[in-house]
């Protein structure tokens, strides 16, 4: 096992800068997520440490090692790729013991390695079956299966799920999350899926546009974004905005939108009162309310989403939206008056340039 260190790695493709100034530590034994929307540079991070790509500048240390100069196979990483690469060809057995082979280890040692593996991996009874014979599920322990064989010290997994159905999703989510805190091998995993970042890292990176624009715990990223890009994208449903201003009221001061929605702001509020734009307020800290509630929102209706154990409910008041995810089975219908409230201290803050400000 090892940590995986970032010093000011950037990598350019001509005039496209891919990824810029990236500096973060993975210390070891850890499950961090590089997530982020497509395009954002992190499946070019990943490349970069596997050693697929080389840095345009900066250095990656795995361990005590600046790896900048290794060949992939000298770096100690083994890397499992979203389209699972099998060799079609070759059995279970075949594949996963592959690398073994590679690296000129006996054929005895080998079948051990690989049956040890395969135990593992719930896989011992599908070692002389083809890949062709098998699920997308059971393909993607192979894989997985080929690269724990090398006892590696980073495990680098690149949007392995993307290719499975919503179920095998979720249950191959526990597996790996499994799996690493069964083996504790440092672990490097790529996504643009924000749900898979949340429940399976011990540290999520957050990235756009090449650069990261947070690094923390799951729930750290999630309670206190660093700005409105990270409150937006970690979540789902996603975070809702007020576009307005801070004025003052006889009851303090109140932040209203365009649309006239009025929130009342915490009493320990101290920043200038020109520097709030914008609020954010998670759809699961929304209740339901009664009409004339002090601090509540009166909307109509636009859209109700049953989900079974709860409802989404989308309202509207002018050009202000709200989506909320009331508990429980309520009777609603689109163009009904509603009247949702903010759970107290659940409110995020903006400035005008996204950045977020701390009550």
């Amino acid at each position: 096992m090892a940590s995986v260190e970032f010093l000011r790695v950037a990598k350019s493709f001509g005039a496209v800068t891919a990824v810029a100034d990236i500096n973060f530590e993975i210390k070891d034994g850890e499950f961090a997520v590089l997530v982020g929307p497509s395009g954002c540079g992190k499946s070019t991070l990943l490349r970069i440490l596997a050693g697929l790509e080389t840095a345009t500048t900066g250095s990656i240390k795995v361990g005590d090692r600046v790896v900048d100069d290794l060949q992939p196979k000298d770096r100690d990483v083994a890397m499992v790729f979203q389209n699972y690469a099998l060799y079609p060809q070759k059995t279970v057995a075949a594949n996963m013991g592959f690398p073994l082979r590679m690296r000129g280890v006996g054929r005895m040692e080998t079948e051990k390695r690989v049956l040890e593996t395969a135990r593992t991996l719930g896989l011992e009874d599908l070692l002389k079956r083809y890949p062709k014979q098998l699920s997308g599920g059971q393909r993607q322990r192979v894989a997985m299966g080929r690269a724990i064989i090398r006892n590696p010290s980073v495990f680098l997994f690149d949007e392995p799920l993307s290719n499975l159905d919503a179920k095998l999703r979720v249950r191959m989510r526990a597996e790996i999350k499994e799996l690493q805190q069964r083996l504790k091998t440092t672990t490097v995993y790529v996504t643009h899926d924000q749900i898979e970042a949340i429940t399976m890292s011990d540290k999520i990176v957050v990235m756009r546009n090449g650069r990261v624009e947070q690094v923390g715990s799951p729930l750290d990223v999630f309670d206190r974004p660093a700005n409105r890009f990270v409150a937006g994208f970690i979540g789902s449903p996603a975070m809702n905005f007020l576009e307005g201003q801070i004025v003052s009221s006889g009851n303090g001061q109140e932040f209203v939108t365009a649309s006239g929605l009025a929130c009342q702001l915490p009493d320990m509020w101290s920043q200038p009162v020109n520097q709030c734009a914008s609020i954010g307020i998670r759809p699961e800290h929304i209740d339901l309310a009664e009409e004339g509630t002090p601090g509540a929102f009166s909307l109509r209706i636009s859209v109700v989403e049953p989900t079974g154990a709860d409802t989404m409910i989308i309202a509207r008041s002018g050009t202000d939206e709200l989506s909320a995810m009331i508990k429980g089975r309520h009777r609603l219908v689109p163009g009904d008056s509603i009247c949702l409230k903010p759970m107290p201290g659940m409110l995020h803050f903006f400035a005008s340039d996204g950045t977020a400000i701390r009550v």
